[in-house]
């Protein structure tokens, strides 16, 4: 089952976030061998992944696998994708032999500085 994260970023700044994946059956560390995560970052929780205003950051550009077996892995969020400040909403997925899991999703805080 998803897990409900709410993220607070400062607006402008190049920002990582240190990530620890759990697989909801065993509570273990979820393997992220042979596994593509995937990070949404959206105006709204409804507005499509497709839409020309989301952004998709993926890995291994954007997120990088610190320890597959103990599914860990930091995010990379530059600057550019977080120019104003407001709230807006992210969700984090694994994909892996074309199955797509929903790990963690939430609002997401901008904070002007």
């Amino acid at each position: 089952m998803p897990i409900r994260r709410d993220l607070s970023v400062t607006q402008g700044n190049h920002t990582t976030i240190d990530v620890a994946i759990t697989d909801s059956d065993t509570g273990g560390p979820y393997d992220l061998t042979g596994v593509t995560v995937e990070v949404y970052l959206k105006a709204t929780a409804g507005q499509a992944d497709n839409d020309a205003g989301t952004i998709l950051l993926t890995s291994p550009s954007n997120i990088q696998i610190n320890s597959a077996v103990n599914g860990t892995c930091t995010v990379t969020i530059i600057a550019a994708n977080l120019p104003t400040a407001g709230r807006r909403w992210w969700r984090l997925d694994c994909v892996a032999s074309g199955q797509r899991r929903t790990v963690m999703f939430g609002p997401m805080y901008v904070t002007a500085v």
